[in-house]
């Protein structure tokens, strides 16, 4: 028995000692995931420069955010601007509300001609996350597509690929809204990079997500380190039993 356990514990630990991205679903207007899957909680969610808000089962809270820095805190995230050497002015970040229709989608914390990224940390490296950042945009012609976002942690970086907001005109279409979303496992720290295209980067807001479901990697992991275990016992009383 002691064995069994011993090596569940080593196999357990070995598993989950690496971090990884999967799942990531780039949505529209049409379908914003406002609805908790079975088995997720929510651990924060935050209207970027908006007021609290409750959309579908997320309630938003209102982000307490300083204007004019280089970087803030948002709530339990870091939110930072880069300079672009295509510009000269300096990088800081600002913040806008851009329609009274969606007070949550169409607010912002934005890096003016710049790059940002948002950071999350003290994550817990045993447990399954999902990520969701939110964009929108209502006015027209501020449009843009976007081709270099990325997750990452560390040495490890999970690209977006290619997405845009907004129609181009003052009329509000699905277009005019994007969700990204990612799950992740094995960090401590994760960051969503956003270099700026034509438009801007910017934030509406995002939603941190835990799960109490183990995935099903994790039931393979188990079931495969309890069979194994079994058969070592098995192998070492028949061998003290001849």
């Amino acid at each position: 028995m002691k064995l069994t356990c011993a090596l569940f514990t080593l196999i357990v630990t070995a598993g989950t000692a690496f971090g990884q991205f999967s799942n990531l679903q780039i949505r529209d207007g049409s379908n914003l995931p406002f609805t908790l899957a079975p088995g997720y909680s929510v651990v924060e969610a935050v209207n970027m420069g908006g007021p609290s808000v409750t959309r579908g089962d997320i309630t938003f809270a209102a982000s307490t955010f300083t204007m004019g820095g280089a970087s803030s805190t948002v709530g339990r995230a870091t939110v930072e601007a880069f300079f672009n050497p295509q510009f000269t002015v300096t990088s800081t970040l600002g913040s806008a509300s851009l329609s009274g229709t969606d007070t949550l989608m169409f607010s912002e914390i934005f890096s003016n001609q710049n790059n940002m990224q948002l950071t999350l940390a003290s994550l817990s490296a045993s447990s399954s996350y999902r990520l969701i950042i939110l964009h929108g945009e209502p006015r027209g012609s501020i449009n843009g597509t976007f081709t270099d976002d990325t997750f990452f942690s560390g040495g490890t970086s999970f690209a977006v690929g290619t997405y845009s907001f907004s129609n181009g005109t003052t009329t509000t279409t699905n277009a005019d809204y994007a969700s990204i979303s990612v799950d992740f496992t094995g960090y401590t720290t994760v960051t969503y990079r956003m270099p700026q295209s034509a438009r801007g980067a910017s934030i509406s807001g995002y939603a941190l997500q835990v799960s109490a479901i183990p995935e099903p990697s994790t039931y393979a992991l188990l079931f495969g380190a309890g069979a194994l275990g079994f058969v070592m016992v098995r192998r070492k009383r028949a061998t003290l039993a001849a």
